[in-house]
């Protein structure tokens, strides 16, 4: 009976790491994370040109996405049991270019915010470069990456 109970107890935590991890969506469809939180991931253009934005995870690119002055990018999804899940960023604007983390274990903790089922982190692209916070109400947060 104890090893039933554990076999169905991985089969839910796999079952919830592959499908949720390693398949975000691009739009506020319901997502159920079984065992971890939802995350809420968003890159706002604070430029006023056009920028092309391409995310990708190990499993998956979510695309190339051209944001107007003020647009976003949104997508969510469920962290890895145990961790691991990593979102990565390239940046184009006019010559130049960016490529770093977007979404990690570290930058997770340290930079967003939410509750026990939900939490956001709100990427800020400026002429200048790149700042990540958890909320919209954190007036001055910090710059994490320039332009080359």
């Amino acid at each position: 009976m104890k090893n039933s109970l554990s076999l169905l107890f991985y089969i839910a935590i796999t079952m919830n790491a592959s499908s949720s991890a390693s398949s975000p969506t691009n739009t506020t469809s319901k997502l159920e994370c079984t065992f971890t939180r939802q995350w809420h991931t968003f890159i706002i253009n604070m430029i006023n040109d056009p920028i092309t934005v391409h995310i990708r995870s190990k499993d998956n690119s979510l695309g190339n996405t051209t944001l107007a002055f003020k647009g976003k990018k949104h997508w969510e999804f469920c962290m890895r049991v145990g961790g691991g899940t990593l979102f990565s960023g390239n940046f184009y604007w006019k010559s130049k270019t960016a490529s770093f983390t977007v979404f990690d274990n570290k930058l997770s903790g340290k930079y967003c915010k939410g509750n026990n089922y939900a939490k956001t982190c709100l990427w800020t692209v400026k002429e200048d470069g790149f700042y990540l916070r958890g909320t919209k109400e954190i007036p001055n947060p910090p710059k994490l990456h320039d332009w080359s």
